[in-house]
């Protein structure tokens, strides 16, 4: 049986360290993660594009990131949730992604606490606010 220091070092070691995943976050970068499913068996390479990080309302470190293909047992691609402590693997990635238009910024219902989450770029405010945004930003454009 492991003594409770191997077992905390080994889920530190495996698990990505938060200050990574913010990181990746901010820089829009993908990532290639592996994730243990629900029972905890390895499952195979995901390429994901993370969106925030934060608490789930069980309370559990993840993050929300849009799947764009991978090993999945649901639809793909697709908007998922991901536990930090099951995710055995973290390689960012050069390649970064544009923001969603789908991506819904006014909040996530599986979240009751968002403490990091991606910045938007201008096509992603353009698709979501459409005439509204592009009219502000015509009028700002044309200040400077």
């Amino acid at each position: 049986m492991k003594s409770f220091k191997d077992t905390v070092s080994e889920i530190l070691l495996e698990a990505p360290r938060v200050g990574e995943v913010v990181d990746t976050i901010f820089g829009r970068k993908l990532v290639k993660i592996n994730y243990l499913g629900d029972e905890n068996e390895p499952e195979g390479e995901r390429l994901i594009e993370p969106y925030l990080i934060g608490r789930t309302i069980t309370g559990k470190l993840a993050i929300r990131a849009y799947q764009r293909n991978g090993f999945t047992k649901t639809d793909q691609p697709d908007w998922k949730i991901f536990v930090i402590d099951k995710i055995t693997r973290w390689e960012p990635q050069k390649e970064t992604f544009d923001v969603r238009t789908d991506y819904n910024r006014n909040g996530d219902k599986m979240f009751r606490l968002i403490d990091k989450e991606v910045p938007l770029n201008k096509s992603a405010i353009i698709g979501k606010y459409s005439s509204m945004v592009k009219d502000l930003y015509n009028k700002i454009k044309s200040k400077f």
